[in-house]
């Protein structure tokens, strides 16, 4: 029992002095002008009825229509109606069904601005907002993550609690994480709700794009990494939805977002191995390649703990989570202000909702076993790829590969 408490107490130990830290040597990312008549914005759209007009009317304001792309990917709500009828008149691009990531590639063909911004139909620009492309231009950056905050919808029945605790985890990742590797140009993720790129960098990048939707962003960000990109935080906001209950946030983080780390492991291992990669990239993504691994541990010792009743314990770890929170809080408020003034509730459940995010993670892993191994959803769609993917000894040696790694992590 005293094993499985003392591997619970230094995984949180390590969790949470790594964000103090961060917090505490929290770097200015240099402000930037831009040209947006540079800049062609793709929209990707799925089912965005609710979503696609405000999207558009935002982006309009500081875009010439010309320069604005949304690709429908077969909709089967009223998604091209809208963009037919209500919403200003951009190029439509319409497409079978391919996915998110195809209808970001067949966009990128029809692209002949230098710039390129990819943005999610469910967003809103923030005040003030402008598109750094100087950062780009003078050789300073080649690609931009955008500082990325939760909305909330009218149209949707999200509970101030559900959307208080999102909004302090996006905080905690924009404006400690991205905020730290943004000093040596190392943001490792930037969000697939809004991102700034060379246009003919991203079209050479993404013949490397597996095309999987899961985790895209990610792979996206590490493979402009992996060649020797260099990517940095903006402040401009951008506002985006999130998911209103319990169920759909389980759906966006067990299907979408987990699995996608797991899915990557091979570009944080090609990243690490490269020369001249900045010390603060090499730190975080040994962090994530050790959160993912020890995660299941984490699971094994709170599982443990609970059903051996050693409540003093558990509440002993949630104490110590408790307090690196609320110093991490007490930072926040210091340099963002009342953006972020989180709510003593919020800040006394989020270690039970971090707790949630590592269940969400282990399952996320079954996920990936399954699509990786079992199902033909994440097979590379080059017809090489496609032709050795279907190959038996291949399929039985991923298969074999699977089931070590799950005796592994077990």
């Amino acid at each position: 029992m005293e094993l499985l408490f003392w591997a619970l107490l230094v995984s949180v130990l390590v969790d949470g002095i790594k964000l103090l830290l961060e917090s505490l040597v929290r770097g200015k990312s240099p402000n930037f002008g831009g040209d947006p008549r540079l800049v062609t914005v793709i929209i990707p759209a799925r089912n965005e009825e609710r979503t696609i007009v405000r999207t558009l009317q935002s982006v309009a304001k500081i875009m010439p229509l010309a320069n604005i792309i949304v690709v429908d990917d077969e909709s089967s709500d009223r998604t091209p109606m809208i963009l037919g009828l209500n919403s200003p008149p951009v190029r439509l691009i319409q497409i079978s069904h391919k996915g998110k990531v195809n209808a970001i590639h067949t966009a990128l063909q029809k692209v002949f601005t230098p710039y390129v911004m990819l943005l999610d139909a469910d967003i809103e620009l923030g005040p003030g907002f402008s598109i750094p492309t100087d950062a780009l231009q003078d050789g300073y950056a080649t690609a931009v993550a955008f500082n990325i905050v939760p909305q909330i919808n009218q149209r949707t029945r999200i509970s101030s609690l559900l959307f208080d605790l999102q909004r302090h985890e996006y905080a905690k990742s924009m404006e400690i994480g991205r905020r730290f590797n943004s000093v040596t140009k190392s943001v490792h993720c930037i969000s697939g709700a809004a991102g700034l790129f060379k246009t003919e960098r991203l079209r050479e990048l993404s013949k490397e794009h597996t095309t999987i939707f899961p985790g895209e962003d990610l792979e996206r960000t590490l493979l402009e990494l992996a060649a020797s990109g260099q990517v940095i935080f903006s402040e401009n906001k951008v506002l985006t939805d999130v998911p209103d209950t319990f169920q759909s946030l389980s759906r966006q983080r067990v299907l979408g977002w987990w699995p996608g780390l797991w899915r990557n492991i091979w570009l944080f291992l090609r990243i690490i191995a490269r020369r001249g990669v900045p010390l603060r990239l090499r730190y975080e993504i040994f962090y994530e390649l050790l959160a993912l691994f020890t995660d299941p541990l984490k699971i094994i010792s709170l599982v443990g703990l609970t059903l051996a009743g050693a409540w003093s314990m558990i509440a002993f770890v949630y104490g110590i989570y408790l307090a690196l929170e609320i110093a991490i809080v007490v930072q926040l408020r210091k340099f963002a202000g009342r953006y972020m003034n989180t709510p003593v509730l919020v800040t006394l459940l989020f270690p039970l909702y971090s707790a949630l995010q590592m269940f969400y993670r282990g399952c996320a892993f079954g996920v990936f076993v399954w699509k990786k191994v079992f199902t033909n959803d994440w097979r590379r769609s080059s017809d090489e790829e496609m032709d050795e993917r279907k190959s038996v000894l291949s399929l039985r040696i991923r298969k074999v590969a699977a089931a070590l790694m799950v005796l592994l992590v077990i």
